[in-house]
């Protein structure tokens, strides 16, 4: 007898099915000595601890340019209201080369509504282009601003407007980048 896959799915979920009041019923171990995640509590969130990780996606283009590259981002920053922190953005994008920026930013959240925050932000940026047939760095500053929402769950919300200006070391003026992000956020 073969055993294809949808019978094999009809399988697994009568057994699942079949399973489940009996499942169910057992609420508790009957061993106490062995702790369940139910019983557990947990201990208390300092919402004000502040150190948040971001993974974040977005798109990067020049001003005179209909078009940009999507990136994706990881960010590292504070949600604590009032407290000056750093703010690190390492993003990455793929063109026939991998282009990769940081910024160094030094950021101050503000609330403006319970568990939601204006991050307005400032610093230095560096930006590395390699493969293809080009290769380069370029070293600037930035500024920009976030909106975190849900700043004190376990999970939060936030979009980043970022704007670079770069010049290549001697090279002529610099080239201004702008910056566009949203994504997901977690205590870190």
């Amino acid at each position: 007898m073969v055993l294809r896959p949808a019978h094999a799915a009809f399988v697994i979920t009568s057994l699942l099915v079949g399973a489940a009041p009996a499942i169910a019923q057992q609420r508790e171990y009957p061993d106490r000595s062995i702790t369940t995640f139910r019983s557990v509590e947990r201990p208390p969130v300092d919402s004000k601890s502040g150190t948040r990780m971001y993974l974040q996606v977005g798109r990067v283009w020049l001003p005179e340019e209909n078009e940009g590259l999507a990136t994706g981002e990881l960010r590292w920053g504070s949600v604590a209201p009032l407290q000056p922190s750093a703010d690190f953005t390492l993003a990455f994008g793929l063109v026939p080369a991998l282009l990769t920026s940081a910024d160094l930013d030094l950021a101050l959240p503000i609330a403006v509504a319970p568990g939601v925050r204006l991050i307005p932000r400032g610093g230095v940026s560096g930006l590395t282009l390699l493969g293809g047939d080009a290769g380069g760095f370029a070293f600037g500053l930035n500024t920009g601003g976030g909106l975190v929402l849900d700043a004190d769950g376990p999970l939060l919300l936030r979009v980043d407007y970022t704007a670079r200006i770069l010049a290549a070391m001697g090279e002529g003026p610099g080239v201004l980048l702008h910056q566009l992000s949203a994504g997901i956020g977690w205590r870190f």
